[in-house]
């Protein structure tokens, strides 16, 4: 009946996230870990592809239904913003900013995008791999964002100011 719990985040010991899918279907639960109660359950069409969580615990960004979706996990998991700007066969990887005001994902085959979680608005796009694109991050700061790729490198985006994006790039062949 399970298929898999490709996803989890934990967060500052009071929340767990998993998500689920069984039957194609797929869910993220929301779980308070002190006492093991489920806070709150989001249901999908399809699976969920990815899912991260602000470091407080207060919402989840998730890419399922090629959609990505920001959600406030208390209060049943109210749906706050879909995150537009990007092409859905793309919705994947995502991750937040620890002060949670930053969210970065792919926004295509061979790039990602950068959105404001309050507003929900596009506010940087980040191009510059030579192939597909795999995988992001950022500091704590949201200062700093990273990328892999399959052109072998990994690209560091200057996410300061939405206005400077400019990036190098680092060969994983380079690497230690």
């Amino acid at each position: 009946l399970l298929e898999r719990h490709p996803f989890l985040g934990f967060v500052d010991a009071s929340v767990i996230a998993v998500s689920v899918t069984v039957h194609g279907l797929g869910s993220v639960h929301a779980i308070d870990a002190r006492t093991s109660a489920v806070v709150s359950v989001l249901s999908f069409s399809t699976p969920v592809t990815d899912l991260a969580m602000d470091a407080a615990g207060a919402h989840f960004v998730v890419a399922a239904e090629g959609r990505l979706s920001l959600w406030r996990v208390q209060g049943g998991g109210a749906k706050l913003h879909e995150l537009h700007g990007f092409d859905t066969l793309s919705a994947s990887r995502c991750a937040f900013s620890s002060d949670g005001r930053v969210v970065i994902a792919h926004a295509s085959k061979t790039a990602f995008g950068v959105w404001d979680a309050r507003t929900g608005a596009l506010v940087a796009f980040l191009e510059g791999h030579a192939g597909l694109s795999y995988s992001c991050a950022m500091d704590a700061k949201a200062a700093l964002g990273v990328s892999t790729g399959a052109d072998g490198t990994i690209r560091m985006w200057n996410l300061s100011t939405v206005f400077d994006t400019r990036t190098e790039a680092v060969s994983l062949s380079d690497m230690p």
